[in-house]
């Protein structure tokens, strides 16, 4: 069949792999789609076993990842992107690859966390041991009436209401002195789960030295609670600490209990270098990824990062979740997702911040990508505050900026185009199309070739309506719509999303 278009296979755009072929006659179910705030955006179809063998469709599932990939009319591109993921079913089974799962430059952003201080923080020793009385009229016991880790807690009974009876935890005099140091500079949480049935009560980290006390955290009324008491990170104390809980009710005596005590360096936001894999980025430009994870230790962090890097620097087919048993096989088939270079803007997280003119920021942040250039990018003064504090994907950033518009409230639009070239500019308030008929048409009445159709202002001809715009502002006319994004469905069908 003849059409106005033809599909192309190029060489991969950093490493040369691969060689021009013409598609037409092997590929099937094409369409592809361009965004106003994107540009060529993602295509897909079918490679036509009826006209290529199994092996050709084999070979470019294991060898086509990132080959460029055109449509064009003439030596016009209409359409331009990357071969990003492919579907590879043989005898019923389906096996994928991926640039989306790659990543040749990770780091990892987590919360660190340390070891507990305490030695016996869990009270499962012998008590009075590391757990002691401290006054006169208090008795440490072990129980297991109520616990919350383990199978004993501490349980204190004050007899009389004298001020500062209760239970030491930890202290240099019962463990070994390095147990309970701490440095200057740090800051520190302690914890500990409790049950009041009498009395109020005070967790209290003091120093050894001159007894001064540097957290402290106050029981309200009986209950079961977890009391924090936080040393602050500006502290100029070096040296051993003594934990215990008193109570400070003068009028009454208490009764206790106390399970889980955790005394560790507060957890903090904490993140790894850099790892990168040299040759998987000279191969295919730099991926990077910054794994979010929780809580954890510093090495665990670091294996994490490693372990990632070594499993997504390359391109891996990988099978399906499930296999199927079944006594006969399926069929054969392969399809392909295709990516505009927009998306390759998305495997950078940005350097950039602060506050600048809107376009200033387009083209550094265009600057940052190993595929994309800066084309027509038109002058926007509008401030645009970049905040640092997060990692932010240069796309993500771009999208967002687009979408702000400028300080007159006009819209925008952006996205990467032929020859891998960033446009920026206002959107046209002048009509580009007309729709008419369940047609798209030229301003001069004529149809649109579906591939040649791009975003842009459409006027709703048979739309009904009052008097129309009242401030003669053509942006204001209800039957002027802004195109969004088209989809052109091979042949000669398309698609078309207004802007809401």
């Amino acid at each position: 069949m003849t059409t106005g278009y033809s599909l192309n296979l190029h060489a991969a755009t950093r490493t040369g792999g691969g060689r021009d072929q013409n598609m037409d006659d092997r590929l099937t179910n094409w369409r592809r789609s361009i965004r106003s705030v994107g540009g060529f955006w993602q295509g897909t179809a079918d490679y036509d076993l009826q006209r290529g063998t199994i092996e050709d469709a084999q070979d470019l599932f294991l060898n086509g990842l990132m080959r460029r990939f055109t449509e064009s009319a003439g030596n016009y591109i209409t359409w331009e992107g990357y071969l990003a993921e492919m579907a590879l079913t043989l005898n019923g089974t389906t096996y994928t690859r991926s640039t989306q799962t790659m990543g040749n430059a990770l780091r990892c952003i987590y919360t660190r966390i340390t070891d507990n201080l305490f030695l016996d923080g869990d009270a499962e020793g012998a008590c009075p041991g590391t757990w002691t009385a401290c006054g006169a009229a208090a008795t440490v016991t072990r129980v297991t009436t109520w616990t919350t880790r383990g199978t004993y807690s501490a349980r204190c009974v004050v007899t009389s209401g004298s001020n500062d009876n209760g239970v030491l935890v930890e202290d240099g005099a019962e463990t070994p002195s390095s147990v309970l140091t701490i440095e200057d500079g740090l800051a520190y949480q302690c914890t500990a789960s409790v049950k009041v049935d009498a009395g109020t009560w005070v967790l209290k980290v003091q120093r050894t030295d001159t007894s001064a006390t540097l957290a402290k955290a106050k029981t309200s009324g009986c209950g079961e609670f977890v009391l924090t008491a936080e040393i602050p990170n500006d502290n100029e104390y070096i040296g051993t600490i003594k934990v215990f809980l008193v109570q400070k009710d003068l009028t009454d005596s208490g009764d206790i209990y106390v399970d889980n005590a955790i005394l560790t360096i507060a957890p903090i936001r904490a993140e790894t270098t850099w790892y990168t894999d040299t040759q998987s980025i000279t191969d295919h430009g730099r991926i990077e990824d910054a794994l979010l994870e929780g809580q954890m230790t510093n090495a665990a962090a670091l294996a994490k990062v490693q372990k990632e890097l070594a499993r997504r620097s390359w391109p891996r087919t990988y099978p399906p979740d499930r296999l199927e048993v079944t006594q006969a096989g399926g069929g054969d088939g392969l399809s392909l997702t295709f990516l505009g270079y927009a998306w390759t803007l998305n495997w950078r997280y940005t350097k950039l911040s602060g506050t600048a003119d809107a376009s200033a920021h387009v083209s550094a942040l265009v600057g940052e990508s190993d595929y994309v250039t800066a084309g027509a990018v038109q002058a926007n003064t509008m401030d645009y505050l970049i905040n640092i504090n997060f990692p932010m994907r240069v796309w993500e950033v771009l999208k967002d900026l687009i979408e702000s518009g400028d300080e007159a409230r006009a819209r925008w639009e952006g996205g990467v185009y032929a020859g891998r070239v960033f446009h920026y500019r206002p959107v046209e308030t002048t009509p580009q199309y007309h729709y008419r008929e369940g047609r798209l048409l030229t301003v001069h009445s004529n149809p649109v070739d579906p591939w040649m159709a791009r975003p842009g202002i459409a006027r709703l001809d048979e739309m009904p309506v009052g008097p129309g715009s009242f401030t003669g502002d053509e942006t204001d006319d209800p039957r002027n719509v802004l195109i969004d994004e088209v989809e052109f469905i091979a042949p000669d069908g398309l698609s078309i999303q207004r802007a809401g």
